[in-house]
């Protein structure tokens, strides 16, 4: 891991998605010194390995929960942003089309939502 990844410090997806590339790297690369080490390394090394491996996954649970979080958000915004676009475009239609057309739409309108419910 070239840097210190604090999960709650990432800001967006993508920056998720970077970290998590990464301590991948890193939770494979201490894996595999695990499971061949070199015989020169004492019990020290592994254990501070061992260690290093629990941290790394700690990590990798946070920025699991970041991005979970983060991805949340983004669908919210982009709800409420059709949500805001549908509004605009009933009133830019209201202005267009005749009132009796559009009561008329509206009244559908309403009877298929109820009927979804």
């Amino acid at each position: 891991m070239s840097r210190h990844i604090i999960p709650d410090e990432l800001a967006s997806i993508s920056e998720c998605l970077e970290a998590l590339a990464e301590i991948n790297v890193t939770i494979e690369s201490i894996q595999i010194q695990l499971d061949f080490p070199d015989p020169d390394r004492g019990e020290s090394w592994r254990q501070s390995a061992e260690y290093a491996l629990r941290v790394c996954k700690k990590i990798k649970c946070g920025i699991d929960g970041r991005l979970a979080v983060l991805r949340q958000l983004e669908k919210k915004q982009e709800t409420a942003q059709a949500q805001r676009h549908n509004d605009f475009l009933v009133l830019e239609l209201a202005r267009y089309v005749p009132d009796v057309v559009f009561r008329a739409c509206d009244y559908r309108a309403r009877i298929k939502a109820s009927s979804e419910v």
